[in-house]
């Protein structure tokens, strides 16, 4: 998985490619605290992520945690259709303001 980052004043878009997976899930992890510590507005862009695993699943949803325990706004967007069934199949999707291609 690679993290492109950018930051514009309180808000921070992260594009993820790759795999967000047990590999990844601890740098992900790091980048998203990061970013929630950083930035009260935070975008990730899911275009190039084409799995994602139970691992993944947890780091998204202690961003989401992280998120909303500061009163910030966290949007999910470009999703392909395989990684909106997991995060629907976990209820994550429900919380996520999402938004696809």
């Amino acid at each position: 998985m690679t993290a492109n980052l950018l930051e514009e004043g309180n808000r921070c878009v992260i594009r993820l490619d790759g795999r967000l997976d047990t590999s990844s899930a601890g740098e992900a992890g790091r980048i998203f605290a990061d970013a929630a510590a950083q930035h009260s507005e935070v975008v990730l862009d899911l275009a190039g992520i084409s799995y994602v695993s139970s691992a993944g699943i947890r780091v998204l949803r202690d961003l989401y945690a992280a998120i909303y325990q500061k009163k910030g706004h966290l949007q999910m967007i470009n999703a392909g259709s395989s990684v909106l069934d997991v995060l629907e199949m976990t209820g994550l999707l429900e919380l996520l303001d999402s938004e696809t291609a």
